[in-house]
């Protein structure tokens, strides 16, 4: 009896077979010649080695002859990562597929500048509700303000949200009110009258 078997190599096998590497079978047959109450043997397994390892086998030979010109190289793996393609200049394919790097936004600082507004803005309440209001607290105040609409200004390139809208609204908001209140401290007469270049005049 023999066994025949047409065989579809990869090419991991024929390069191997080229060098002289996995070139007999090995058949593995049922041991108790009895596949599934058949009472027959079956083939279970067909491996390749370099030695033979089943008697009467012969030396595997690939029809390399039909194909002349072949030629085999090492597979390359294929990735679309976003680290392999350009950042200056975003491409409309890479806009199709989704593939733009968001840009990460800090949280707790967004929180911090959300307070600073809010104490900011109880500043300034507690100042115009003053009777008598200091050019130094509205000095304070002033830096302050610059500070604040400084940072949102820097927050506003990388956050888009609807809550930071209206933390930018509200900040405009202030900015209207301190500059009210700044233009009415400025206009009032000095506190100690006698100390000025010009006389001081009670009614």
């Amino acid at each position: 009896m023999r066994l025949y078997a047409r065989l579809r190599p990869n090419i991991k096998l024929m390069l191997a077979n080229a060098e002289g590497q996995l070139v007999f079978c090995s058949a593995e047959f049922t041991p108790d010649v009895n596949f599934r109450g058949t009472e027959k043997s079956y083939l279970e397994g067909l491996g390749v080695t370099d030695e033979p390892a089943s008697v009467y086998t012969e030396r595997l030979h690939f029809s390399q002859t039909r194909h002349q010109g072949l030629i085999y190289a090492a597979t390359q793996p294929f990735t679309l990562k976003g680290h392999h393609m350009k950042k200056q200049k975003t491409g409309s394919w890479r806009k199709i597929f989704s593939l733009e790097e968001p840009t990460p936004v800090d949280m707790d600082k967004l929180q911090a500048l959300a307070e600073a507004v809010a104490a900011l803005e109880n500043r300034v309440a507690a100042l115009e509700g003053q009777a008598e209001q200091t050019e130094t607290a509205v000095e304070e105040v002033k830096q302050d303000v610059a500070e604040v609409q400084e940072d949102v200004e820097t927050v506003k390139e990388v956050v888009d949200t609807q809550e930071f809208k209206l933390l930018r609204d509200n900040i405009g908001g202030i900015v209207k009110s301190f500059s009210k209140l700044d233009s009415r401290i400025t206009a009032l007469p000095n506190k100690h009258p006698g100390t000025g270049r010009k006389p001081f005049n009670f009614l």
